[in-house]
C-alpha cells in the first residue's frame, strides 16, 4: 500500500471515528430527550412491558421512508403490565362461577430496527439500534409504532425504541423475579421482581417517580448499593401510601 492511498484510509478512519459520539444526532434532534426521566416516560408511553425469549426473528423489510426493519417474536414469560392490571383489578370484578378467565398472552410480535438480510449475508443494523437475535433473554418496553400492519391476521402495532427500551437478563435460577437485569433503572443492576415494583409505582404516581430519577440521576457517584437501597425505599413508601397488594399476592 504507498503512502498517499495510507495516509486517505487513516483520514477516513478518523473521520469515522469522530463521527460516533454523534450517530444519535442523525436520528433525533438534539434536545429529543431528557435523559434524566427517561426510564419514567418510557414506562408511562410503553404498550407491552415484559420478559422473555426471543424465538423469532424475521428478514429485514422496508417500508417507504422508515429505517430497514424486522418482526421480532418474544416467547413471554412475564408480563409486568398486564400482572400490574391484574392486581388492581382484583376484587373489584369479581367473576361470576365458572366463568372462564382469559388466558395472558404468551408471544408478543413487533418491529425492530435492523434485522437479517434475506440473502442470509449478515445482518443490516443501525448505529443507535440493538438489533435482537433468536435466543436473546431480554427485558422489553415496547413502545407504540409508527403505523401498524397485518401479518398472519394479527396487527402489529408495537416496536421498540433505541433509549431506555432493551436490556438483556441474566437468568438466575427457574425463577424469573429473581432474574437479574443489569444497567435496569438509572444505570443501577436489579432483579426482575425489583423492577416490577418500580414500574408500578412509576404509574401509579408518575410525578413522583420523575422527581426521584432526576434525582438519582445526579447522584451517579454513589455506590449502587446505596442507590438502589434509596430507590426501594422510597417504592415501599409509595406501596404502603397507596395500600398496594405485593407481587405475589396473585
Amino acid at each position: 500500500m504507498n503512502a498517499k492511498r495510507f495516509a486517505t484510509l487513516t483520514l477516513l478512519l478518523t473521520l469515522f471515528l469522530a463521527c460516533l459520539p454523534n450517530c444519535y444526532a442523525l436520528l433525533y434532534p438534539a434536545d429529543a430527550f431528557d435523559f434524566t426521566t427517561l426510564n419514567t416516560k418510557r414506562t408511562l408511553e410503553a404498550r407491552h412491558i415484559i420478559i422473555g425469549e426471543v424465538t423469532h426473528v424475521s428478514s429485514v423489510f422496508k417500508r417507504g421512508e422508515y429505517l430497514p426493519s424486522s418482526l421480532v417474536t418474544v416467547r413471554i414469560d412475564k408480563d409486568i403490565k398486564e400482572q400490574i392490571d391484574r392486581l388492581t383489578n382484583q376484587g373489584l370484578t369479581p367473576k361470576s362461577e365458572g366463568e372462564k378467565q382469559t388466558p395472558p398472552r404468551r408471544t408478543v410480535t413487533f418491529v425492530q430496527v435492523g434485522g437479517p438480510r434475506r440473502d442470509g449475508a449478515g445482518w443490516v443494523k443501525v448505529s443507535g439500534f440493538r438489533v435482537l437475535k433468536e435466543g436473546d433473554y431480554v427485558f422489553l418496553k415496547l413502545m407504540p409504532a409508527n403505523d401498524s400492519f397485518e401479518r398472519d391476521g394479527h396487527s402489529i402495532n408495537s416496536a421498540t425504541s433505541s433509549f431506555a427500551t432493551m436490556y438483556t437478563v441474566l437468568r438466575d435460577g427457574n425463577d424469573v423475579d429473581s432474574h437479574i437485569i443489569p444497567n435496569a433503572w438509572q444505570r443501577i443492576d436489579m432483579t426482575v421482581i425489583q423492577m416490577a415494583r418500580i414500574i408500578r409505582a412509576t404509574l401509579k404516581t408518575p410525578e413522583r417517580m420523575r422527581d426521584l430519577e432526576r434525582r438519582l440521576s445526579g447522584l451517579k457517584h454513589l455506590a449502587q448499593d446505596v442507590r438502589i437501597q434509596d430507590v426501594m425505599n422510597e417504592v415501599m413508601d409509595i406501596e404502603e401510601g397507596l395500600s398496594l397488594p405485593p407481587f405475589d399476592n396473585e
